[in-house]
């Protein structure tokens, strides 16, 4: 099957057997389940609590909900006796019913949920989930899990619990990182206190720009955009961990953004040219690795490791370990540009790499005023609202398109056609949003990201429009 010019690969969105729609028809009807049973007993709890028939229990003076001791998910376990939640043990008790006896992650699912009733009401729930979709098809979010998990329903919510609560938690990516961009960077390098943890950051943080050490441009053979890594720029004892974990995510989330449908997946370029064991860093690498395994299951459609020297091989043999083998089933070597230009065209490649790409690679910083429309919060919280209410029309036609019978194809295609059309209303609002709660990139101000659109060989023509007015700038003085 092709949609926009390319093939739509097995399990994906537009190309999915009977039993694999099945199983995601199954994974969204299980999610609205639980968001009922919890609104349920969370309206029923309040009730009580208005009639002083309960009292609140803040959520540190609660007892631990799984027993035994070690280490749980988040943390140590404290010795408990049962599964269960002081406010909402319906819920709980409803939620294991939904689950086959004899699940293996039953009990970890739980316990993440129970850990959930303590953070999120459903209404954070839902927006959490939208946030994270952006600005693909939802069923897009859905099946990248489902395929990781190889279609077990279970295994596949568990691991999506997992990467929403690291998303939200751990890396803050949509509320903070996204949000403060490399304009915050710029602000705290400049401004920030001497010495301190933010100032540091900062810095590190666009320098890792400004060394050209990774960056996104043009798109491989399949259509997938690609990240360019250049190994030789980097030496570990210049940035700290937390700069380099910070700017990895960055680097993910632009490249999502730069997916076009039906294209969901990226490549990594790997340049190796001039490396040697000095820029070895086996901890960027590690974090890497979990990013796309654990955080963006199935984004990664091609690893090119280019022009690797001699002896990288055993390095090699070392990180082969830590891959999942379909992860590790996509990376290739090759060296020299004939065999780099298997995988990528003349004309995408970027030119030291012997590419015909005229581009060449220079960060442009943060500009005053860039981000002013996120100061605009009136206009911001319309377009949430509009947002919210797409997101409530999609979740019902979705339950509508979860309940038919399977029987009825052409009521089931017509309800799927009318869900999908909400899915693209769902993009728009996306793009009319972003400038308001997204901090503005390089890629913006080169102009590539346009509202939805991507134009790659934009970033040659702003390149050389600023090139043009520096010069008579500094002719007028």
């Amino acid at each position: 099957m092709t949609q926009n010019g390319h093939q739509i690969p097995p399990g994906h969105l537009g190309n999915l057997t009977d039993e694999q729609e099945e199983k995601l028809r199954q994974l969204w009807a299980f999610g609205f389940q639980v968001l009922e049973m919890y609104e349920t007993e969370a309206r029923i709890y309040e009730e009580k609590k208005a009639k002083g028939e309960v009292v609140d229990t803040p959520a540190s003076a609660r007892p631990a909900t799984s027993s035994g001791g070690g280490w749980g998910l988040f943390g140590k376990k404290k010795a408990a006796t049962e599964l269960t939640h002081p406010k909402f043990p319906n819920c709980v008790k409803e939620m294991q019913k939904l689950m086959p006896e004899d699940e293996p992650d039953k009990e970890e699912l739980i316990k993440l949920a129970i850990e959930a009733l303590d953070i999120y009401t459903p209404e954070m729930a839902r927006a959490i989930i939208v946030e994270a979709v952006k600005h693909e098809h939802p069923d897009t979010l859905a099946l990248r899990f489902l395929r990781a998990r190889k279609w077990n329903l279970m295994r596949a919510v568990v691991m999506l619990a997992k990467s929403v609560r690291w998303r939200v938690e751990e890396m803050e990516v949509d509320r903070v990182l996204m949000r403060q961009g490399e304009g915050y960077m710029k602000e705290q390098e400049v401004a920030g206190a001497a010495g301190s943890r933010e100032k540091t950051v900062g810095k590190d943080f666009l320098n890792q720009m400004r060394w050209a050490k990774g960056f996104l441009h043009g798109v491989d053979r399949d259509g997938r955009p690609v990240n360019y890594i250049r190994a030789k720029l980097h030496r570990a004892s210049d940035q700290t961990v937390e700069s380099l974990e910070k700017f990895t995510v960055y680097c993910i989330e632009l490249a999502r953004l730069s997916l076009q449908a039906p294209v969901e997946m990226g490549t990594i370029v790997f340049d190796l040219t001039g490396f040697s064991l000095s820029n070895m860093d086996y901890v960027p690498i590690k974090f890497l690795i979990q990013c796309f395994e654990a955080n963006y299951p199935e984004s990664l459609g091609c690893i090119i490791i280019h022009n690797a020297p001699w002896g990288f091989n055993a390095i090699y043999r070392i990180i082969e370990r830590w891959l999942d083998p379909v992860v590790a089933s996509k990376v290739h070597f090759t060296s020299g540009t004939k065999q780099i230009l298997e995988y990528i065209a003349p004309e995408q490649l970027v030119s030291d790499l012997g590419g015909s790409n005229p581009w060449e690679y220079e960060y442009v910083e943060p500009v005053e005023g860039e981000n002013d429309k996120m100061k605009d919060t009136a206009t911001r919280d319309k377009l949430l609202a509009r947002r919210k209410e797409l997101a409530l029309a999609f979740e019902d036609k979705t339950r509508e398109w979860a309940n038919v019978a399977a029987a009825d194809k052409a009521g089931a295609e017509k309800v799927k056609a009318e869900r999908d059309a909400i899915a693209k209303d769902l993009a728009s609002n996306f793009w009319e949003l972003d400038p308001y709660l997204r901090a503005r990139s390089l890629y913006d101000r080169l102009g590539i990201f346009q509202s939805g659109k991507v134009d790659w060989s934009a970033a040659k023509r702003t390149q050389d429009e600023l090139k043009a007015k520096a010069a008579a700038t500094a002719e007028s003085k």
